[in-house]
């Protein structure tokens, strides 16, 4: 029974990007997290220890890119997701990583990677 837990607009302000301007003054960037889980293990239990606890992997993605100071929003999002999948119970993570300040007139540009663990 697999189910998925979304973290969905986590805002963080951070280091990221190529140019200039972006390697000096933070920027807020939009964070969603969708872990791909089964549901069915973890049914009925009063505890997280058979899913993915939503605090710890929101605390993570933002330890990630306050330390990381990424150029690109591409690695970011790959250092997440393995991050994440690292979990036992994760199966296969999403991350979409949206920066609202990147470019003029453009409500927001983002980024988007799916990673499953092999089978």
């Amino acid at each position: 029974m697999r189910g998925i837990l979304k973290i969905l607009v986590i805002e963080i302000s951070c280091i990221i990007g190529n140019f200039d301007w972006e390697r000096k003054k933070e920027q807020r960037i939009r964070l969603d997290i969708e872990i791909e889980t089964d549901f069915g293990s973890c049914y009925g239990m009063s505890n997280t220890s058979k899913t993915v606890d939503w605090g710890d992997a929101t605390r993570e993605a933002e330890e990630i890119l306050k330390k990381g100071r990424y150029y690109l929003a591409e690695t970011a999002c790959v250092d997440i997701a393995k991050r994440i999948l690292k979990r036992p119970a994760a199966l296969a993570v999403t991350v979409r990583l949206a920066k609202l300040e990147a470019v003029k007139n453009a409500q927001q540009v983002c980024a988007e990677l799916r990673l499953a663990k092999k089978k």
